[in-house]
């Protein structure tokens, strides 16, 4: 029983890492109800004691997680990066005005 727990909260977690691979716009709305999916799966697990059985399963669910924290930390860079090019543009638009 145990064990479809970390067998549907690793399949959660590598499909996540996929939504967070993906380049195109709108991934959060993928993204929302698989973090949902994955809060419900781990109340569910409260109560379920670690066992050595399911040690290959909840290294394999760490790895993913490591995988998602550093897509999500690259995507935070780009999107400060991004940020930071938009503020220069409008600060040097303001001091040196619209020149068309």
């Amino acid at each position: 029983m145990a064990a479809s727990f970390y067998r549907e909260l690793l399949a959660i977690t590598e499909e996540i890492e996929g939504v967070l691979a993906l380049e195109e716009e709108g991934y959060e709305e993928h993204l929302a109800p698989l973090l949902q999916k994955r809060r419900e799966v781990f109340s569910r697990m409260a109560d379920i004691p670690l066992d050595r059985e399911h040690a290959v399963l909840i290294k394999r669910i760490r790895v993913a997680e490591d995988k998602c924290m550093a897509l999500a930390r690259n995507r935070m860079d780009i999107l400060q990066k991004e940020l930071l090019a938009m503020n220069k543009g409008r600060r040097a638009l303001v001091a040196y005005g619209k020149q068309a």
